[in-house]
């Protein structure tokens, strides 16, 4: 996915860095305001937080820490990871497991974690650890969680989406609400664009060597996930396995849905529901949004070249078709 502004020459305010292995970037419409660098380093601030926090790639983060306890020990974890922990259960239950924040060892043994990826004979191997979603237990009154099992949890797939919220948050609390940010393709448009016009974001096709826009989307006060698995990915004997791992099987997903994006009213949200819209395949996936009145889109193949979009109810009454 792309942002882009309807007129570049309109005055704005853009600010970015480096957060969770990729980029973050905010664009602020209209700014009437002092101390940009102070609020930059305040983005800043949130951002690093939630990734010194949620990081598997940083042995000392909090959920490393969490990772590595004993079974049976009650450990203390900041309160904003506990509640992206907290959403991230709730929306493996409400998937029936197509979500599910318990993947992180099948995640590092197919190389999309901080390891190596592990021998062809051992990512295959079946494996038969008890379901981890309970051996999991929040005490949130006091900021607490502990492990009943041997499990060990992965935040990937709902963390970006915290973090462009986090960011929002941040805006918000400035006294700015006109404003575009995103990290990694996770958005949340905030308003208008300088111009008074709805901010515009630019669809791409699932295509994995170069960047090709779809369509557009004007969107305002909402969120904007897209998951797919063209782009990450890893190739075994010939055979291409995407990044995102099916929770039910223990294995890269295979699905007719090349890409899905998702609107909600957090990017939070959104993020964990195009994962879990992903792994569905597009008939339990459409069925599911249209059920949960989930705002979704996706881009299955159509012969060789070509892309069929289905869109849930919620998206065609959002959005429309894309002559409209």
């Amino acid at each position: 996915m792309q942002a882009r502004l309807k007129n570049d020459q309109l005055q704005m305010v853009q600010l970015g860095g480096q957060t969770m292995g990729t980029a973050y970037q905010v664009t602020i419409a209209n700014p009437h305001m002092r101390d940009i660098e102070q609020l930059g380093q305040r983005i800043f601030d949130v951002v690093d937080q939630v990734d010194q926090q949620m990081s598997t790639y940083k042995v000392r983060s909090d959920i490393c820490r969490f990772n590595a306890a004993p079974c049976g020990f009650w450990l203390e974890l900041p309160r904003e990871m506990l509640v992206v922990l907290k959403t991230a259960i709730e929306m493996a239950h409400q998937s029936c497991g197509a979500f599910d924040p318990t993947v992180f060892d099948v995640v590092d043994k197919w190389g999309f974690g901080p390891s190596d990826r592990s021998s062809t004979a051992e990512i295959f191997s079946p494996n038969t650890r008890p379901d981890g979603l309970s051996s999991i237990e929040l005490d949130a009154a006091r900021g607490k969680a502990i492990k009943h099992g041997d499990v060990k949890i992965d935040l990937c797939g709902i963390a970006k989406g915290y973090g462009v919220d986090q960011i929002a948050n941040v805006l918000q609390c400035a006294g700015i609400f006109d404003f575009l940010v995103e990290i990694a393709g996770e958005v949340f448009a905030s308003g208008t664009a300088a111009d008074g016009s709805p901010w515009r974001l630019g669809l791409e096709l699932p295509i994995p060597d170069r960047r090709v826009i779809y369509r557009y989307l004007d969107v305002k006060d909402i969120g904007v996930a897209t998951s797919g698995g063209y782009r990450n990915f890893v190739e075994i004997d010939d055979v291409i396995y995407s990044h995102t791992i099916d929770p039910r099987t223990r294995l890269p997903v295979q699905t007719d849905i090349l890409c899905v994006t998702v609107a909600h009213k957090d990017c939070m949200h959104a993020d964990a529901l195009a994962t879990a819209l992903q792994v569905m395949g597009l008939k339990k996936a459409l069925d599911f949004a249209n059920k949960k009145n989930i705002s979704a889109m996706f881009l299955s193949r159509s012969g060789q070249d070509g892309f069929t979009e289905t869109q849930s109810e919620a998206f065609c009454s959002m959005f429309g078709l894309p002559d409209d």
